[in-house]
């Protein structure tokens, strides 16, 4: 919408960073020995599909608000296009799948919260959806966790902001 307030980005990964770690580390053994030049390891990275943060995200989740209209906070799903998840996505296209991303929060449940319960209930929603919907793959919410507790969420969600 017009409108609409985008709060932050969850990125959602493959796999987790020490299983990418562990499995980068196999295919290195498996594929150099001691002879191998210097550059070779190197190559061998690349090869196997670069770095994890940037090359192993497959979708974000996106938490937005319309702090005009209903002030509910939503989740947008965005998930690469592709019938597969496989290791080498290197062209990655991202797609709409869902404006609701399985959750929903009512303002009902957080406008009368400070916004300490707000962050609260913001990071219990994102451990539901790792638990549930995303437990095959890894949530990267590192960002939001420390960030979070310093925002000042009524005002941000438009609502009283003298509370806190």
């Amino acid at each position: 919408m017009k409108n609409d307030l985008y709060l932050f980005d969850i990125p959602i990964y493959r796999i987790s960073p020490s299983k990418y770690s562990e499995n980068l580390k196999d295919y290195i053994n498996q594929n150099s020995n001691d002879k191998s030049p210097p550059w070779y390891h190197d190559f061998l990275v690349n090869n196997y599909g670069g770095s994890w943060k940037y090359n192993e995200i497959i979708g974000y989740i996106r938490f937005y608000t319309n702090p005009t209209f209903d002030r509910r906070i939503l989740g947008e799903l965005w998930l690469i296009k592709s019938k597969t998840l496989y290791r080498k996505t290197r062209r990655k296209i991202f797609e709409l799948i869902s404006h609701k991303c399985g959750f929903e929060i009512d303002s009902y449940r957080y406008e009368k919260k400070n916004n300490e319960e707000i962050f609260e209930l913001l990071s219990s929603t994102l451990e539901h959806l790792r638990n549930t919907e995303f437990k095959k793959y890894y949530l990267d919410d590192s960002l939001f966790k420390s960030t979070g507790p310093f925002i000042n969420w009524k005002k941000l969600l438009n609502l009283n902001a003298d509370c806190t």
